[in-house]
């Protein structure tokens, strides 16, 4: 016999209850948390950070491209001065007649004979002593000009059939104030130096 007539009831009342579309609902959300934990985030959370993350990717592309351009400009800014002064000018000018590659004028396999076909120039080309330790062959010359002036371009083929060129030029006010430098522009090598009285420039592939 049951003593707990109250009890019995309370316990029908519960076990006849069931829940509710909306309350079920509920409770399914509160898995949320837990789903997340595992990597399992509902299709609205995907999108959120989806769209996050592109923003922060496309604010960091942006960011990059402005330090490039804000870079490159204070880089033109410090070269200016250098790209404007007269040695970068010659060795510019010099590098502009190397990839030219113009045909010679006069084939002369020595200066002795370049001299004697070169009849323009008020001074007879001659080999500068830097060019002499080096394992070259003249293939001949042309008239070119350096800032105006008179010059000779001489083609000389060095070490692995590379092409060199040599330029020389008399010195005059002007080119008297240049200093010993080197320059790469174009992708040619540029050495400036004084000999004897002339400006020389040397030129050769910077690769």
């Amino acid at each position: 016999m049951n003593r707990d007539p109250f009890g019995k009831h309370v316990k029908g009342y519960y076990s006849s209850q069931t829940l509710s579309s909306e309350k079920l609902q509920a409770l399914m959300s509160i898995e949320a948390p837990e789903a997340e934990a595992a990597g399992q985030l509902p299709s609205r959370q995907i999108t959120y950070w989806m769209g996050r993350w592109r923003f922060q990717r496309n604010l960091s592309i942006a960011a990059g491209l402005l330090l490039l351009v804000v870079g490159t400009f204070q880089l033109q800014s410090l070269m200016a001065p250098v790209m404007n002064s007269l040695p970068y000018r010659v060795a510019q000018e010099i590098a502009l007649n190397h990839n030219k590659q113009l045909a010679n004028e006069f084939e002369a396999s020595t200066f002795s004979k370049l001299a004697a076909l070169m009849i323009k120039l008020d001074f007879a080309p001659h080999v500068a002593k830097r060019v002499e330790a080096l394992d070259y062959q003249m293939t001949g010359g042309r008239y070119c000009s350096i800032q105006g002036q008179l010059a000779a371009q001489v083609r000389l083929i060095g070490e692995q059939e590379k092409e060199i060129t040599l330029y020389q030029t008399q010195l005059n006010k002007e080119l008297a104030t240049l200093q010993e430098s080197e320059y790469i522009v174009d992708g040619v090598n540029v050495q400036l130096w004084f000999e004897n009285g002339r400006l020389f420039g040397l030129a050769k592939s910077a690769l």
